[in-house]
């Protein structure tokens, strides 16, 4: 709610009659993204409870780990119909975060690259919001404000950021490392199916560390942009004392991680790395018991 409040707030008081975010290209986007999680909300849990009443046994269920005597009709309807239940939990809390973080991109995406910012050819360029946020007294309690209702989210999302990203890395290391060392053994639907986890995992995961780092490199960018306004000098001087409060935009966990540019990077540098490591480990056990 106080995402909500802040953007809300910052529509009425700041943007210009002229400009309606209803014809936005953002805004049809982020409306095209709720829409595609709301589908996915429908469509998956069933998609997947119809895969597991066709593939019991497959790896990914409870049924491959379990002794066979547990399998039978009473366990495998009641997994089945567990799997729905559980699927449609998660899917809708995830389309609820999707639909709150859709409305804070927007508010990012349209201050971020321009409204903040002290451009040298401020002239050319036309904001989008009113000249008044720009001012000595306005600039400051704003990108201030901006960075509580950041913080304020990232108080409730940022603990899941390491788990989430550790399961992440789990799961593509265990697809990647099963689809080349078994490759020969798999049939066609268990490729694919273990192709789509790992690519939908990773690039669902790399677009929250693109957005994380583009947040921090926006950050810094708009700090240092501020010498560029052409105010008196004591309203200046006023603002560099200013910016020392301020840090740059970024999504944290406290004080021992930060998405910044690299984070990307690092992330496939691991998946890679551990990848083949588990595969040289395999071979070295191999070799050795032969």
């Amino acid at each position: 709610m106080l995402i909500l409040n802040g953007m809300i707030t910052y529509l009425l008081v700041y943007w210009k009659d002229s400009f309606r975010p209803e014809k936005s290209l953002r805004t049809k986007l982020l409306e095209m993204f709720c829409c595609i999680g709301i589908l996915m909300n429908f469509k998956c849990p069933w998609l997947v409870a119809a895969h597991y009443f066709m593939y019991p046994k497959f790896p990914a269920y409870i049924f491959s780990i379990l002794p066979e005597f547990c399998f039978n009709f009473y366990t495998y309807i009641i997994f089945g119909l567990y799997y729905v239940f559980a699927l449609h939990i998660v899917f809708g809390n995830l389309v609820i975060l999707a639909n709150f973080l859709c409305c804070k991109m927007l508010l990012l995406f349209t201050i971020l690259p321009t409204e903040f910012m002290g451009l040298r050819n401020a002239k050319k360029h036309l904001y989008k919001s009113r000249e008044s946020l720009r001012s000595a007294e306005k600039l400051f309690l704003e990108y201030r404000a901006m960075d509580l209702l950041l913080m304020k989210m990232t108080i409730v999302l940022g603990p899941l950021i390491i788990p989430v990203q550790a399961v992440i890395t789990n799961l593509s290391l265990f697809c990647n490392y099963t689809i080349i060392r078994e490759w020969d053994q798999l049939d066609k639907t268990t490729v694919v199916i273990l192709l789509f986890w790992t690519s939908g995992v990773l690039v669902c995961w790399l677009g929250v560390l693109e957005v994380g780092g583009w947040l921090n490199s926006g950050g810094s960018k708009i700090l240092q942009s501020w010498k560029h306004f052409n105010w008196p000098a004591l309203e200046r001087k006023i603002l560099n004392k200013q910016k020392k409060a301020c840090r740059p935009y970024a999504v944290r966990v406290q004080s021992y991680y930060c998405i910044k540019r690299l984070s990307i990077l690092k992330f496939l540098k691991g998946i890679v790395k551990g990848t083949f490591r588990a595969l040289l480990l395999t071979l070295a056990k191999r070799s050795r018991s032969s």
